[in-house]
């Protein structure tokens, strides 16, 4: 099924995805079915380095298409105790189209990241 038009949506649903990442190996954070009939688009994406020991962390998001990767951010390096915001509502829209999965990666075997999506479900 194609996405909706989102000109002539019936429910756009406020919601947030949040994973806490435990080892340096891609994880999907937010993922629209193949034929969910929907589209997300993304508000904003919070990434937190939960480790108080000075310890910085590589971060990577990217969006997964026909299985092919688009980097919002690469290599980012968030110090411990600080967060890294993405980007926000009033910034560039993205749009996960049917088939897409968000991805996050810690650069630490450890993880020490947490993720927080916010978006609008739309159909």
């Amino acid at each position: 099924m194609a996405a909706p038009n989102i000109v002539n949506v019936t429910t756009i649903l406020g919601k947030t995805a949040m994973v806490k990442l435990s080892n340096n190996s891609a994880t999907s954070v937010l993922a629209n079915g193949g034929s969910s009939g929907k589209v997300l688009k993304l508000a904003g994406v919070l990434a937190a380095n939960t480790e108080g020991v000075n310890v910085n962390v590589a971060f990577d998001l990217y969006i997964t298409r026909s299985a092919v990767n688009y980097y919002l951010a690469k290599n980012i390096t968030i110090p411990a105790l600080a967060a890294y915001e993405a980007f926000v509502k009033d910034g560039t829209p993205v749009y996960l189209e049917e088939g897409d999965t968000l991805y996050a990666k810690s650069g630490n075997a450890s993880g020490y990241i947490d993720v927080l999506v916010a978006y609008e479900e739309i159909s």
